[in-house]
């Protein structure tokens, strides 16, 4: 029997032919991909299909795939035709390119559909609701169980294993309590958005929505298990300790060549810790930053296509759980709620620095990448690197360490706005 499907409200996608899924990224290929593929253009297998590794198949969504099929020194896909059309799309399409960019999660209520932020598409809300597209979704879907035909049962099971911080057992069905209210603000804002162009009501959004939920979580648990870097780096003022953990999140996720490496966030966390009092700064046009200039640097609010873009980020990883547990790591909840909160206040913070940085070029707006586009390549990134990164327990554990304070991710807001 299947499960029953839990569709986004607001959300829409329809291919926009761009090829952008087409360029850049390897494609990760089953034996039967490779089949088909090789009877369809042999001489292309030769050239463009390759092994993947143990350490390449360890990861993220990676274990049903044995090969990649990787792009050429321009970053095309070799079958990709010149006016970026798909040469096998009717014979050979491979699973994965088939199923872009729709994701699924078996969760104990039925299968959350969501979509990869991956996608020109999604980013820009493009063509029908998914409520509309049923007929579609039952067929991506299916892909998607044939390409993991075990992966319902293990997650089903892993569920049973999630937790609410490290150690506390979490209850699903109270946790679909406590999501649900958040996720119904956010589909109001952006049916609000959809329906007229301006964000309702003004000064609610995503980021407010995630301070708030970490808010409840924190206030549910014991005052003895809270502020617990201010029990161990007690020399060390607070806001300091907040730059410690934004700066090798910002640097993972913004700053370096994918994927994520989780060693060296949590290497870049340790040295910092133990040079005690450690003021740590950006460098943008030849200038040192301090997290005090970002926070005094004063940027124009967000539009409310900017901010419909991120609550719609936010609303899909909240819908589809791709944040905690089974769906990110097997993560507390609240450390998978803290490190996608920073990560999209990082959106901001990164804002600001291309701000000083456009400044000190002496940069026009005429000139520019407007600030929509570069938000867009962004979340695409982001969204991308998200899906790749495998997080230890140790990671989550950290992150946890930092959610703790109930007051640091108020504070990050206050530093990004």
């Amino acid at each position: 029997m299947q499960s029953q499907l839990h569709i986004p409200r607001g959300i829409r996608f329809q291919c926009t032919a761009c090829g952008h899924c087409c360029h850049e990224y390897p494609v990760p290929l089953t034996d039967d991909d490779v089949r088909r593929l090789e009877e369809a253009d042999g001489e292309a297998c030769r050239t463009s299909v390759s092994a993947l590794t143990a350490g390449e198949r360890a990861q993220s969504g990676l274990a049903a795939f044995t090969r990649s099929l990787d792009k050429h020194q321009s970053g095309n896909c070799s079958f990709l035709t010149e006016d970026k059309k798909c040469r096998v799309h009717d014979t050979a399409k491979p699973s994965m390119c088939r199923l872009f960019p729709y994701t699924f999660l078996h969760c104990p209520d039925g299968l959350k559909v969501g979509l990869s932020f991956a996608s020109t598409g999604v980013l820009f809300n493009s063509g029908e609701r998914l409520s509309e597209q049923h007929p579609q979704l039952i067929e991506m879907r299916d892909v998607f169980n044939a390409m993991y035909p075990n992966l319902a049962r293990t997650n089903l099971e892993r569920w049973g294993e999630s937790e609410f911080v490290g150690g506390s057992a979490l209850d699903y069905e109270d946790f679909s309590k406590f999501c649900r209210p958040y996720l119904t603000r956010l589909e109001a804002l952006i049916e609000s958005y959809a329906a007229s162009g301006k964000q309702s009501p003004p000064r609610d959004n995503a980021q407010v929505i995630l301070s708030e939920m970490a808010d409840v979580l924190c206030d549910s648990l014991p005052p003895s298990m809270l502020n617990p870097m201010v029990k161990l780096f007690g020399k060390l003022n607070p806001v300091k300790l907040d730059q410690y953990i934004l700066m090798p999140l910002y640097r993972a996720y913004f700053a370096s060549p994918p994927p994520v490496d989780e060693e060296q966030i949590g290497i870049a966390v340790q040295t910092y810790l133990q040079n005690e009092d450690r003021d740590l700064y950006f460098i943008v046009a030849d200038r040192k930053i301090s997290f005090a200039d970002l926070a005094a640097t004063v940027i124009e609010s967000l539009t409310a296509q900017e901010q419909d873009l991120i609550n719609r980020f936010v609303y899909m990883r909240l819908f589809t759980r791709l944040f905690f547990g089974p769906g990110f790591s097997m993560m507390p909840l609240l450390s998978g709620l803290f490190h996608l909160s920073v990560l999209v206040m990082l959106l901001h913070l990164d804002l600001k620095i291309d701000a000083i940085r456009q400044s000190a070029a002496g940069e026009s707006d005429a000139l520019s990448q407007t600030r929509f586009d570069k938000l867009v390549a962004r979340v695409r990134d982001i969204d991308r690197r998200l899906t790749a990164v495998v997080y230890s327990r140790d990671a989550g554990s950290m992150f946890e360490l930092f959610a703790l304070d109930p007051l640091r991710l108020r504070r990050f807001l206050l530093m990004t706005n």
